[in-house]
């Protein structure tokens, strides 16, 4: 009779660990990937924000004959930062700093929103 199959979790996902990497160090864990990406969440937010704004500016001043192509050029812009985003995640090797990056990057909305309701209640409560 032979052995059932061992279960997924069992061994390593591509077979045996291979020889570490360059200078015989391996690479930073995804836990280290993980937290890098999560920190420079925030500041790449502002520098994606800021890069996607140049464009936008140009393509405004451009496009002012036809706002209709102004649009879609910001659209293109935007959908090639999604795309990017995607493909961080689908590679392997960046794959836990762009989930690290999301996390980041959810976290500093939320925190936003929660500071946009503070100054709403202050404005509030000083008017009334």
């Amino acid at each position: 009779m032979s052995q059932p199959p061992p279960p997924p979790y069992a061994g390593p996902p591509h077979g045996p660990p291979g020889p570490p990497g360059p200078a015989g160090r391996p690479g930073p864990s995804n836990k280290a990937k993980f937290w890098i990406g999560f920190a420079l969440a925030g500041p790449l937010m502002f520098v994606l924000a800021f890069l996607t704004s140049i464009p936008s500016a140009v393509l405004s001043e451009i496009s002012s004959l036809d706002p209709a192509f102004g649009g879609v050029a910001q659209l293109a812009i935007v959908v090639l930062e999604l795309v990017g985003l995607v493909a961080a995640l689908v590679v392997e090797r960046t794959r836990w700093w762009a989930i690290g990056f999301v996390a980041g990057a959810a976290t500093v909305l939320i925190v936003l929103a929660g500071a946009c309701v503070v100054i709403l209640v202050a404005l509030v409560g000083a008017s009334g």
